[in-house]
């Protein structure tokens, strides 16, 4: 029995690393671009020379964001659509959170190009365009966790975290500056920043950093199989799942050993499925591993139940259907039921996501009598 470990694309690694890029390479511009109306420039740092540096990472930011839709647009797993490159909130997946990063990316490039042709636009025309430019970085951000894959990595969160910082202090430093000049302006502005910091604050720790919010950003049911409908009722069986058929959306962890001296490896996925069933799978394979990512299973065991009691059922990896493992499984009280379980395994960070078909078994093979002549 062989398994094909279907991990992300490089085209998957390269839309999260060039979006991350973004985010970086937009707050660098932001805050160098907020720093310059305080005053930052002097004798060691001329103002052409911080002009040219704001102006080189616009242009910087402008290139990976192209990279990043490229790639997105490429990559098969996600049906963006080119359109949703342009027009914001015309994609089936995700729309809200992949239309703001479009919205970003619109004015960005307006940006960009009004400042190549600013000597034809005129001073207020031009400025009017560039104060759009702030207003990129927090539709940046919003996007980076409303519709990447990395919100709950730690990685990403240092690096949305230092993003947050860097324009709050550059932020702090422009209000200080004109505390003396306008001191009912300041109080306003700064109330009306730390309202929208904990508006976001809550609505990341409630969202994009709990387990499920693939499904509640938008993400399109093809991908997670056929959910059931809002107003189905599913009939509980024995120990809390729903009884077959059932679909649901599948979230865990993968964890593979070293080569034994045989050179078998264990891999062990510990899932866990919400929309649609309430539970935990786990399955146990051994085998070798060969080239392309396929493991020549030679033994598995596998189990299943509420969280409460997880191994209720137990079993075994039946057969390995197209792109899904099918375990069969039975309860101590004799009932029986099989899982088609269809996950993507992101080799980097070992996140298992995907979705799982709850599945009444075929009925047991009986003897038939045979004919008379």
């Amino acid at each position: 029995m062989r398994v094909q470990l279907i991990g992300p694309s490089s085209l998957w690694y390269l839309t999260r690393g060039t979006g991350v890029v973004a985010l970086a390479l937009v707050t660098a511009t932001v805050v160098l671009g907020v720093l310059a109306t305080v005053g930052w420039e002097s004798q060691r740092r001329p103002r052409f020379l911080t002009q040219g540096l704001h102006r080189n990472l616009a242009l910087l930011v402008v290139v990976f964001g192209l990279l990043h839709i490229v790639t997105t647009e490429l990559d098969p797993f996600a049906p963006v659509g080119w359109a949703a490159a342009v027009v914001p909130f015309g994609s089936p997946y995700r729309p809200v959170w992949l239309g703001l990063g479009t919205l970003a990316a619109d004015i960005l490039v307006a940006v960009v190009l009004t400042s190549l042709i600013r000597v034809h636009l005129g001073y207020r025309s031009w400025r009017a365009v560039h104060w759009l430019a702030y207003a990129a970085w927090p539709l940046t951000l919003v996007h980076s966790l409303g519709t990447g894959s990395d919100a709950r990595v730690g990685l990403f969160q240092l690096v949305a975290l230092l993003s947050l910082a860097a324009v709050a202090v550059a932020v702090a430093l422009r209000l200080a500056v004109e505390w003396r000049r306008r001191p009912g302006l300041v109080l306003g502005a700064g109330a009306l920043a730390a309202a929208l910091l904990l508006a976001g604050a809550v609505w990341a720790g409630g969202g994009p950093l709990q387990p499920g919010w693939a499904a509640r950003a938008g993400t399109p049911s093809t991908l997670f199989a056929t959910l059931p409908s809002p107003g189905g009722t599913a009939t509980a069986a024995p120990g809390g799942l729903p009884a077959p058929p059932f679909r649901a959306v599948v979230t865990g962890r993968s964890l593979m050993s070293a080569p034994s001296a045989q050179g078998l490896v264990a891999l062990r996925l510990d899932l866990v499925l919400s929309h649609g069933a309430t539970g935990v799978v786990t399955i146990l394979m051994d085998g070798r591993l060969g080239s392309g990512g396929v493991l020549s299973v030679v033994a598995s065991q596998a189990s299943a139940g509420p969280t409460a009691q997880p191994t209720l059922y137990r079993g075994h990896l039946l057969s390995t259907p197209t792109g899904g493992l099918l375990v069969s499984l039975a309860s101590s009280r004799g009932a029986r039921l099989e899982l088609l379980v269809r996950v993507r395994i992101d080799q980097g960070s070992a996140a298992v996501r995907g979705t799982a078909q709850g599945m009444v078994p075929p009925p047991a093979s009986t003897a038939q009598p045979s004919g008379g002549g």
